[in-house]
C-alpha cells in the first residue's frame, strides 16, 4: 500500500513541475510576443548597440576614435555586431532582427540544455531534460535578456556548442580538428568571457596527460582568435583594442558587486543555486556528467568574478543560468536512476521542489493583460516623448537612448560607459564639458532632479556641475508603468 501511495504522490510532484514547466513555455511565448514589437529599448543597453549595428551596416567603423562625436563605447566583438547588421538591412526595422538572433540563441540553448541532460542520463526518460530546458526559459534572469539587443546569449550558446564539440573529442581521446577551435574562437569574439569552454577543454587534456591534444587546441583556438582580432586591429586603425580591450582592462573594480548579485541570483532561484552545489558536490552526479561538463561549470563559476566590474548586470551570470539548469536536470535524472522507497521519496520531494520554483517564474508572465497594458501604455508615453525629441533643433542629451533612435538621431554622448571611462581615467571627459558649456544639446532628459545630485556611476563631479551651470529643469514626467519614476526634461540656459 505505501509502494502505491509513494508512486501516485511521485508521479503527483513530476505532473506539477512539468504543469509548472508549461506555464513557464507560455509565459516565455506571452512576453516574446509582446516585447518583439515594442520600438523602444527593453534595456539601456540596446539603442547603442543598435546604433554600432547600424553604423556596420552602413559601411562605417563602429570601432572608432573618441575625441570626436558620437561619444560612444563598443566594448563587443564582430560576430553579433556583424549578424544583425546583416538583418538590419535586410528588414530595416530598428531592433527585430538584433532581437531575433537573440531569441534564435535562447532558444537553441533550451534545446542543447536538453539534449546534454538527455544524452547523459538517458535512462531516466525525458522527464529530466524537459525540465532542465524549462528550468532555463522559465528563470528571471533568461527572461530579461532572452530577448534584448545584446551580444550575451549568443556568446553563451556558442560557448555551449564549443563545448558539446570539444567534450565529444574528449570522450573518443582524439585531438580536434579545425571545428572545435574555430567555435571556440567565434564564442570568444562574441563577448571576450566566453572562454569557460575552452579552458574547461584544456584542464581536462592536462588532468588526462593528453599534452599533445592540450596544446593543440590552445594553439589553433588562440591563433584563431589572434589572427581575426589583428585583422580588426588594422581594420580599425588600432581602436578595437581600445574599445574592446584597453577600456575593460582600467575598468574599476567593486568586489561587492559580486557578493551582490550573487545573493540576487539566490533570491531568485534558490533551486539551480542549490542544483550547482548539489551537482558539484555529489560524486554519484560528477561521474555521470563527466570531468569535461564539471571543469565547465568550475571555470564558468569563476568567471562570474567579472561582476565585480563597474557596470556589471545579471547578463554576467546568463552562462551560469545555462549550466545551473543542467545542474537541475541532471539531478532529476540522477534521482530517477534510483529504484529504492527512499529513492521514490527524495524524487518527489526534488519534483515538488522543481514545480515550486517553476511556477513562481511562471506567474510574471501569465499576467496577460497587464503585461500587455504595461507595454502598451509605456510605447504610447514615450512615443509622445520621441516626438518632442524629433523636434529639437540639435543633439541631444538623454539617458534612455531609445528615444533618440525613435526620433531619428544619433546619439551624441552615452553617459554610462563614458562615465565610467571618465572615472578610470580612460577618456578625457573635457570633451563632453566643452559641449555643455557650449550648449550643444538642444535637450536633456535624464533620470534625476540635477540640482540634487553630487556624484553617481554616470556622472562625474564635473559632469554635474558644468550641466547645472548651463542647463535647466522644464518638466519632469513619469512613465504611466513607472509612477515611482521620472523623466526630468531640461533645456539650456538662456
Amino acid at each position: 500500500m505505501s509502494a502505491i501511495v509513494s508512486k501516485a504522490l511521485e508521479r503527483l510532484s513530476l505532473g506539477a513541475a512539468l504543469a509548472g514547466a508549461a506555464a513557464c513555455l507560455a509565459g516565455f511565448v506571452h512576453l516574446t510576443a509582446v516585447k518583439m514589437g515594442y520600438p523602444f529599448a527593453l534595456g539601456l543597453g540596446e539603442a547603442p548597440l543598435m546604433q554600432a549595428v547600424m553604423r556596420l551596416a552602413a559601411g562605417q567603423v563602429p570601432y572608432r576614435e573618441l575625441s570626436t562625436p558620437p561619444f560612444s563605447l563598443v566594448p563587443y566583438g564582430p560576430v553579433y555586431l556583424g549578424s544583425a547588421a546583416l538583418l538590419y538591412k535586410l528588414g530595416g526595422q530598428l531592433y527585430l532582427g538584433g532581437r531575433l538572433i537573440t531569441l534564435a540563441a535562447t532558444l537553441t540553448l533550451a534545446v542543447l540544455i536538453y539534449r546534454t541532460v538527455r544524452e547523459r542520463w538517458h535512462e531516466s526518460g525525458r522527464s529530466p531534460a524537459a525540465a532542465a530546458a524549462l528550468l532555463f526559459l522559465g528563470h528571471p534572469y533568461v527572461q530579461q535578456w532572452s530577448l534584448q539587443v545584446n551580444v550575451d546569449m549568443l556568446g553563451v550558446c556558442l560557448s555551449l556548442v564549443t563545448f558539446r564539440l570539444l567534450s565529444a573529442r574528449a570522450a573518443a581521446d582524439r585531438p580536434v580538428d579545425v571545428r572545435q577551435p574555430l567555435a571556440a574562437a567565434v564564442a570568444f569574439l562574441t563577448k571576450s568571457s566566453m572562454i569557460a569552454a575552452s579552458a574547461g577543454y584544456f584542464t581536462d587534456r592536462l588532468l588526462a596527460r593528453r599534452w599533445g591534444q592540450a596544446l593543440r587546441h590552445a594553439l589553433l583556438a588562440g591563433g584563431a582568435a589572434a589572427a581575426v582580432y589583428a585583422a580588426l586591429w588594422v581594420w580599425t586603425d588600432g581602436w578595437y583594442y581600445y574599445h574592446t580591450t584597453y577600456e575593460i582592462g582600467r575598468r574599476i573594480v567593486f568586489y561587492e558587486f559580486i557578493l551582490f548579485y550573487w545573493w540576487d541570483a539566490f533570491k531568485h532561484g534558490p533551486l539551480t543555486v542549490f542544483a550547482t552545489v548539489a551537482f558539484l558536490s555529489w560524486p554519484a552526479v560528477r561521474r555521470a556528467a563527466g570531468r569535461p561538463l564539471v571543469l565547465y561549470l568550475i571555470f564558468a563559476l569563476l568567471l562570474t568574478g567579472s561582476l565585480a566590474k563597474q557596470g556589471s548586470d545579471t547578463n554576467y551570470l546568463l552562462e551560469w543560468c545555462a549550466l545551473a539548469a543542467v545542474c537541475g536536470g541532471a539531478l532529476l535524472g540522477q534521482l530517477g536512476s534510483a529504484r529504492s522507497a527512499r529513492g521514490a521519496a527524495v524524487r518527489t520531494l526534488a519534483w515538488a521542489l522543481c514545480a515550486a520554483q517553476l511556477w513562481v517564474w511562471a506567474v510574471p508572465g501569465l499576467r496577460w493583460e497587464s503585461v500587455r497594458r504595461q507595454y502598451a501604455d509605456n510605447a504610447a508615453f514615450f512615443s509622445k516623448i520621441a516626438s518632442f525629441v524629433r523636434q529639437a533643433g540639435g543633439p541631444v542629451l538623454s539617458e534612455d537612448m531609445s528615444l533618440i533612435l525613435a526620433a531619428g538621431k544619433e546619439i551624441f554622448y552615452e553617459p554610462f560607459p563614458m562615465g565610467q571611462m571618465s572615472y578610470s581615467g580612460v577618456w578625457d571627459d573635457t570633451l563632453i564639458l566643452r559641449e555643455l558649456d557650449n550648449k550643444t544639446f538642444d535637450v536633456a532628459i535624464l533620470y534625476f532632479y540635477a540640482p540634487a545630485l553630487k556624484r553617481n556611476r554616470t556622472f562625474t563631479e564635473r559632469f554635474i556641475a558644468a550641466f547645472n551651470r548651463n542647463y535647466v529643469l522644464v518638466n519632469r514626467v513619469a512613465p504611466p508603468a513607472y509612477p515611482e519614476g521620472a523623466l526630468y526634461v531640461y533645456r539650456p540656459r538662456r
